[in-house]
């Protein structure tokens, strides 16, 4: 796995061998040396953490009155996060442990007193915002909410509103990671409220996830012109306000692979994606959350590309590192594990279909039957039946069914899918005409029921052209079904006609795979009211955007035998 440059921490040489002379004797001076500055204590434990001395660091950063100090230091907070990690995964729960420290300090008779409480909930936000950003959002959420408990009927006091402003933070974050289609339209234009809400005066920290949070809600609505407009200011802005080593430089990036992902463009969103994780794990490393997440996204981005080649050890090597580290640090129903391991399913199934082993194979596809059913189940109990997440499950199912020859058990599951889909989104959004596409895979090479096959490919043509136009990758799937349908009904006239489109398509496609992705080149181009009046000039009157791509890179030179795109 490529790795981004290494983060570096080098003080001047002398001071770096004092430095160095005080952690060999870190045990016989360890009380002495809470009389230092907040710098250089820092530099003391960061250099515990370099030669490995994660025992006696733990047990500092245990207490809350020196861990507030090292938090103190924040041009270095890049490499508090990578020694915070390691003490992590030692399975020695310090942020459990700060927050409940932190709790047990607001007791009544410490809040009655003006000074003592202002000072603490000051330190609660601002230990919170840390293990926010670290990724360990219980313990995060657990002290957002005493900061708010202890001050929500304190009209005196201006930390109620920044301790529900960060509680609220924590809970769109959480959210946010699973933002569907379906998603309720009072969510999507308070995201437009929260842009015309920008100013330069406001924290880069918020800038920087208002614009990012807010693209990633245009492109579940389609609206691609904003969300690119947004995300590409983000990723210049964090990297200018942050450096490109910075976990929220890192934050843009991976919503920046979203964008890109979803607009047809996979081969850059593979390589932003693979940007986004080196520098996540530079920064964390281990078993931390944010890896896991980084891991994921680049695990299913690797797979959707690697998809017409049938090569799909880097995409399941990178959904294995996402499972071990989340199943590690989360419980087994947890949405995000659920999530991991719908992207193993879909891996392994291809991985299975591959296969010369026919044992191989079914031990390949009853894994990712077993997956499927586990992630279906978990969608079901937190989403229930109505909802596009739960459809995508069943649609996943019918596609596994199909590669299994249970086809009436893939009909069915590609029916119901299709029938939450339409209900929820109306009949000519993408999610359904995707859906519409497996259908008709089924009926064309398995069933021989070609009208209805035809039927299915024309409809969805027609909904994914008019949505994302005549470069679509997707497209190629639909054009080939067609092709051997009218081929096997004997109607060459329609097959000629549809490999001349084929043709066509392909060369829209070869024009696309000269565009070029380097987010490490943008640059700040515009002030923030001038963006803000660019993205009101742009936004679809609609909630649903039929804005056609500039350009997709995606597959490559695709199998001649390809039947379907890739699982949802």
């Amino acid at each position: 796995m490529a790795r981004a440059t290494e983060l570096e921490w080098a003080p001047e040489s002398l001071y770096n061998t004092a430095i160095s002379a005080v952690v060999l004797r870190f045990a016989d001076n360890r009380t002495e040396l809470r009389s230092l500055t907040d710098d250089v204590l820092f530099d003391v434990y960061y250099k515990l953490y370099d030669k490995n001395g994660l025992v006696e660091l733990g047990n500092e950063f245990k207490s809350l009155d020196v861990f507030m100090r090292v938090l103190r230091v924040m041009n270095k907070r890049v490499l508090l996060h990578r020694s915070f990690q390691a003490i992590m995964d030692t399975e020695v729960n310090v942020a459990q442990v700060l927050a409940k420290e932190f709790c047990s300090r607001l007791t009544p008779e410490a809040l009655e007193n003006e000074m003592t409480k202002n000072k603490l909930i000051q330190q609660g936000l601002s230990l919170g915002s840390f293990l926010c950003e670290a990724g360990w959002f219980a313990d995060s959420t657990a002290i957002y909410a005493a900061c708010l408990e202890a001050c929500i009927n304190d009209e005196s006091t201006n930390h109620k509103y920044r301790a529900m402003e960060c509680a609220a933070f924590n809970t769109c974050h959480l959210a946010i990671l699973e933002l569907t289609p379906s998603m309720p339209p009072i969510a999507f234009n308070t995201c437009h409220l929260a842009i015309l809400e920008l100013t330069p005066s406001m924290p880069p920290i918020a800038i920087v996830d208002v614009m990012r949070l807010c693209s990633k809600a245009c492109v579940v609505k389609r609206e691609f012109k904003v969300a690119e407009l947004l995300i590409k200011y983000a990723v210049a802005f964090a990297k200018e306000k942050f450096g490109k080593y910075h976990p929220k430089y890192a934050d843009t990036l991976l919503d920046y692979g979203f964008f890109l992902l979803n607009y047809d463009c996979v081969i850059p969103a593979v390589k932003v994606y693979q940007l986004a994780l080196d520098i996540r794990l530079s920064v964390f490393g281990g078993n931390n959350l944010y890896v896991a997440i980084a891991c994921e996204d680049l695990a299913y981005a690797s797979y959707v590309n690697e998809y017409s080649l049938g090569k799909f050890q880097h995409a399941n090597d990178h959904a294995e590192k996402s499972m071990s580290i989340l199943s590690k640090i989360l419980p087994d129903d947890h949405l995000l594990l659920s999530s991991s391991k719908r992207v193993k399913a879909l891996i392994l199934e291809e991985i299975g279909i591959d296969c010369n082993n026919r044992d191989e194979e079914r031990k390949l596809f009853e894994e990712a039957l077993s997956l499927h059913l586990s992630t279906l189940e978990q969608a079901r109990q937190t989403f229930g039946e109505e909802n596009v997440q739960t459809a995508k499950h069943y649609g996943n199912l019918g596609r596994l069914f199909q590669s299994m020859k249970r086809y009436e058990d893939a009909e069915r599951m590609h029916k119901q899918a299709i029938e939450i889909k339409e209900r929820l989104l109306g009949p000519d959004d993408y999610e359904v005409a995707l859906s519409v596409g497996h259908l008709a895979s089924i009926f064309n090479y398995d069933l021989a029921n070609y009208d209805e096959a035809e039927k299915l490919y024309l409809r969805s043509v027609k909904i994914v052209r008019e949505l994302f136009g005549e470069g679509y990758s997707g497209l190629e799937y639909d054009y080939r079904g067609l092709v051997r349908l009218y081929t096997q009904r004997g109607e060459f006239v329609k097959a000629n006609h549809y490999n001349e489109i084929i043709n066509r398509w392909s060369v829209i496609r070869d024009a696309h795979l000269a565009k070029e992705v380097n987010p490490l080149e943008y640059e700040v181009n515009m002030s923030i009211p001038e963006l803000v009046e660019l993205v009101l000039k742009n936004r679809s009157p609609s909630s649903a955007s039929h804005n056609q791509p500039k350009g997709a890179d995606q597959k490559g030179d695709a199998k001649e035998t390809a039947e379907r795109s890739s699982g949802e």
